[in-house]
């Protein structure tokens, strides 16, 4: 038996090296843990921050304790990962790490809320001037002319003006209006224009029992400015609060401004949340600060507001003080085009705007262009190709994506117009018009699921708006539920905040509901309201709406061929329609008309009127088709039946979605007895997308149905033609009295085929 070895040592290992050791001790995964949930509460300080109007200086000190404590976790980690005395295992322990972690927190909102209260309180240096009873809630403020020691006297009064518009945006104070001024000025016996000086507007505030002034200047500082200002009270010129900002060129000018406003603003007592509140100015090209501020606050109450006449105004101002600022051009062309004003004042604006192109960013001059060539060279090939230069270089351009949208929806592309519209709603999700195009597209579609989150997202965003209400009861009819899109319409219309336009397109809404119904005399008295709308707007070219709907119901739908003539007889002596209206399709309509009515002669006459109006012109891409249904239509009137029909054929195939030309196709069959041929395109009327065929279903439908029935009883199919003569006097339940007979009719051949 062999003798036993001792054991062999094992070996020694090398010492850890230092990641080593960082990595036993978890370094790497706490400090990761440590700084998501660091990520995370700074995310939720900068929310709080925002609604409850905290100082700047919270998220920063926030940011300190949270750095702070990097090194306080390293430590602990360390230390409690093994080879430390145990006195500072027991002092470096997470229980102490976290509990000091809480205590900074808590220190930071002490001091968060001292400064707070002391502020409410008007206490110490930085309590307000409204609750240290200096100044009383509402005061008026007086605002001097700011004084320029550096010769600059145009930026010293842009300067002036900036403070004024800050200003008038405070609910806390008052300024006192330039009017007050000027009244206050003659009782000096001065002119009303005087310059308001200091020490003018001292003595100014003494007559008028003002108790403060805000007093600015600008001096030089070497290659750069100071711009200071004071509040100072009439009787003393000792300043209750003063500020400064130190510029170094002109592109600092705005920022300091905003600074030195918000930090008055705030010192007065103004929350810091109300002072957030003002949008910053835009991005745009324009020499004057007066026309940016204009133009800011005229964007704004257009796109977010929704207060188009004040919006109007406001660009309107911002070109008086720079007649050279292509964008506010821009815009108001956009405007007063979308809101139906009149055609020469907004093809002005935007020929203006384009005129000044030249002199803008490249985003700003491709923008203009693109707005330019939709509305007025009427060329959408290059507007296309200027939204989508834009895109390549500022992809989250929203203005691009919608108005590129709007082309492609105009040209049948209603799903390159959602995927536009979608990118801009995700980029900007602040204006109404994205949400109502959206879901305009997704209900041509018939996205239904799609168009109600869309809807929902609009209402949620803007519940005080009566745009949802609009929206919510044009979607109702597209659905076919005519009861709850006319209590909806009635809904917008009363809707305190519903803007001129809005009420416009809801009692014209209300009156195709009602004409779809066969409650002809209510629809026209809904269209004559808008009318009178327009007036009050100042708008021109309702009449011809008004009697052109007035003549289509005699016409199509009560099927009184001497009374719609009358009509248009009636309009057309009293105001001969113009060349400029060719390009709106009216002569074309008018050829419509008369080519329905028999009056073969007159039709061509006004289709003659048209191609020699619009020969060698730009015309809107509705022109060809509109043109080439009313050539089929004159061609079926004169007798030549088959290149009628063959040129119906082409028209189709050119514009499948044509409600209107599917049901003219449809009664050509019809009136040259091919039954079978008639009921296929009455039918596939009635198969288009509900958002396609109610933009002129008050003048169609019903006879849609009418005919159906009788074709459907020509052609043997009881059961089909009980079918449609049922919807159609369902439809016409409540019709006027001289469309009764007809309703009594429909029913007495519904239950007579039905019964046997």
């Amino acid at each position: 038996m062999s003798e036993l070895s001792p054991p062999v040592p094992p070996a020694d290992s090398d010492p850890p090296g230092l990641w080593g050791r960082l990595t036993s001790a978890r370094v790497p995964q706490l400090l990761g843990i440590y700084a998501g949930a660091s990520f995370g509460v700074l995310q939720v300080a900068d929310i709080f921050l925002d609604r409850l109007g905290l100082p700047d200086w919270t998220f920063f000190g926030l940011l300190i304790v949270l750095l702070a404590g990097v090194p306080i976790v390293f430590l602990t980690a360390m230390v409690q990962s093994g080879g430390m005395s145990v006195r500072l295992r027991g002092m470096f322990n997470w229980k102490n790490t976290v509990m000091a972690g809480v205590a900074a927190v808590v220190l930071l909102a002490l001091g968060v809320g001292v400064f707070m209260s002391a502020k409410a309180l008007g206490i110490g240096p930085v309590g307000s001037l409204v609750a240290a009873g200096v100044l009383e809630r509402e005061e008026a403020i007086l605002i001097a002319d700011f004084q320029s020691q550096t010769g600059d006297d145009l930026l010293a009064g842009a300067i002036t003006e900036a403070f004024r518009i800050d200003f008038e945006q405070s609910p806390l104070v008052r300024v006192v209006a330039p009017g007050a001024v000027r009244e206050g000025l003659l009782r000096m016996q001065l002119p009303p224009d005087s310059p308001l000086t200091p020490e003018l507007a001292r003595e100014f505030a003494l007559r008028e029992g003002l108790k403060a002034i805000l007093i600015g200047e600008i001096n030089r500082a070497g290659a750069g400015s100071i711009i200071s200002v004071r509040l100072v009270t009439p009787d003393s010129e000792e300043a209750i609060v003063s500020f400064r900002e130190t510029v170094t060129d002109s592109s600092g000018v705005i920022p300091a401004v905003d600074r030195l406003s918000n930090r008055m603003r705030e010192r007065i007592g103004e929350s810091l949340r109300s002072i957030r509140a003002g949008e910053s100015l835009a991005q745009v090209s324009t020499a004057s600060l007066l026309a940016l501020r204009r133009y800011s606050q005229g964007v704004r109450a257009i796109d977010l507001d929704r207060d188009f006449p004040a919006g109007i105004a406001l660009l309107e101002e911002a070109i008086a003080e720079d007649s050279a600022f292509a964008m506010a051009w821009r815009k108001l062309g956009v405007t007063l085009r979308n809101e139906g004003y009149d055609e020469e004042r907004w093809k002005e604006a935007l020929t203006r705007a384009f005129e000044l192109s030249d002199r803008l960013t490249e985003r700003e001059r491709l923008l203009t262009r693109g707005s330019y060539f939709t509305a007025v060279a009427l060329d959408d090939e290059r507007a296309m190709s200027a939204y989508r230069t834009v895109l390549e270089s500022y992809p989250n351009e929203t203005t691009a994506l919608n108005n590129l949208a709007v082309i492609h929806n105009r040209h049948g592309e209603p799903r390159l117009a959602v995927e536009l519209l979608r990118r801009a709603l995700a980029v900007d999700s602040a204006r109404v018009i994205y949400y109502t195009n959206l879901a305009g597209q997704e209900q041509l579609l018939e996205e239904w699921e799609a168009a109600d989150r869309t809807l929902a997202a609009m209402i949620e965003r803007f519940p005080d708006l009566a745009a949802g209400h609009l929206l919510r009861a044009r979607m109702l009819w597209t659905r076919g539920d005519r009861d709850g899109a006319e209590a909806g319409m009635i809904s917008a219309l009363e809707h305190p905040r519903a803007t001129s336009r809005e009420q416009m397109d809801a009692l014209w809404n209300l009156g195709s509901l009602a004409m779809v119904r066969g409650r002809g005399e209510e629809g026209l008295r809904r269209i004559e309201e808008v009318v009178a709308l327009q007036r009050r707007a100042g708008q021109s070219g309702g009449e011809g709406s008004l009697a052109q709907a007035r003549a289509t119901y005699r016409l199509a739908v009560v099927r009184d061929t001497v009374g719609a003539v009358q009509i248009v007889d009636d309009f057309l002596r009293g105001q001969p329609l113009p060349d400029e209206a060719a390009a709106e399709g009216a002569h074309l309509a008018l050829a419509d008309f008369f080519s329905r009515v028999g009056e073969i002669h007159r039709g061509r006459e006004f289709l003659a009127a048209s191609d020699r109006i619009l020969s060698g012109r730009a015309v809107p891409p509705f022109i060809a088709p509109q043109r080439a249904h009313v050539e089929a239509l004159l061609l079926f009137r004169e007798g030549d039946f088959e290149t009628a029909l063959e040129q119906f054929r082409r028209a189709l195939r050119a514009s499948p979605d044509d409600t209107a030309l599917m049901v003219s196709f449809a009664a050509a069959h019809q009136m040259t007895g091919a039954a079978d041929s008639a009921v296929v395109h009455y039918e596939a009327y009635l198969a288009a997308p509900a958002a396609a065929r109610i933009q002129n279903e008050a003048f169609i439908l019903a006879g849609v149905l009418e005919s159906l029935g009788e074709l459907h009883e020509e052609l043997g199919d009881r059961s089909a033609a009980a079918e449609y003569y049922l919807r159609f006097a369902e439809l016409w339940a409540e019709a006027d009295p001289e469309l009764q007979p007809r309703v009594v009719r429909a029913r007495e051949r519904a239950t007579a085929l039905s019964g046997s």
